[in-house]
Parts: C-alpha cells; structure tokens; sequence
C-alpha cells in the first residue's frame, strides 16, 4: 500500500477490541506501520482526535493510550503533519454548512501537503471533500 493518510476512525479501531474484525484489520496497518513494513501520514488533529474518542470510550487505560500515540510520534514511519493557518480558513470555506469541519480540515492539510488518498471508513463524506479513500473494511469483512 503507497504511503495514506490515515483517519481517526482506523487508529480508533486499533484499539477497539470489542469490534473484532475492524479492530484485527486497523490492528495490523497499525502495527505494519510500526514494524516498518509501511508508512501511515497522521496529523496532530488526528492523533488529538484518536486520543480523546479513545479516552472518552474507555477503550484502553489513558498511560497506554499515551504510550501509544508516544510511539507513534516518535517512529520514522508515521509521518507527522500539523494543519497551518490556512488550512483551517480553507476548511471553513470548504465544509460550507455540512457541519464537517473537522474533515475539511484534514482534506486542507492532506491538500497542503500533496495528499489525495485517505485510509478510512467514513468514504462519503472525504469523497465529496475531492479525496480518494481507501476503506480496509470493506474487503476484509466482506
């Protein structure tokens, strides 16, 4: 798989254990990530996002959470982007009255920085934001 942005809901699935089958299929592009056998892009939205939903929901303890997205920070093969100020006036001119904001301002970042495929389950709403998206579920689970 070429180098994708991957979207909250996959690091969040990583860690859900209690959807098996999504969580084995995020688990391992997760952890290929790590082993070097591919890289994944993230930005600090994304991890801020992964973060707080899997704190929220209880899904693992917050020191391992922390350690995890420590890791994550830390390891050559998740890239790391931050959104610039014009990314998030971008965002508010794209996401019109959708309410989808926060997607506007990943497509904004992924633009900035030469992105247009992103690794997630939410399809819809990032292709009508003009990116292609890969969704590791649908095969997987089909």
């Amino acid at each position: 798989m070429p180098t994708c942005f991957v979207d909250t809901n996959i690091l969040v699935y990583a860690v859900d254990y209690a959807s098996k089958d999504k969580n084995l299929v995020a688990s391992k592009l997760v952890s290929d990530a790590f082993s070097g056998e591919s890289e994944l892009v993230l930005s600090n939205q994304v991890l801020a996002e992964f973060l707080f939903v899997s704190t929220k929901r209880g899904y693992l303890d917050s020191e391992s959470l922390e350690r995890m997205a420590r890791d994550m920070l830390q390891s050559e093969q998740f890239i790391k982007l931050s959104y610039s100020f014009s990314a998030i006036l971008s965002a508010a001119r794209n996401c019109g009255s959708s309410k989808r904001f926060w997607d506007a301002l990943i497509a904004a970042t992924m633009a900035e920085n030469g992105l247009d495929t992103i690794i997630t389950e939410n399809e819809k709403d990032f292709q009508s934001l003009g990116l292609k998206t890969i969704n590791p579920f649908k095969k997987a689970l089909a």
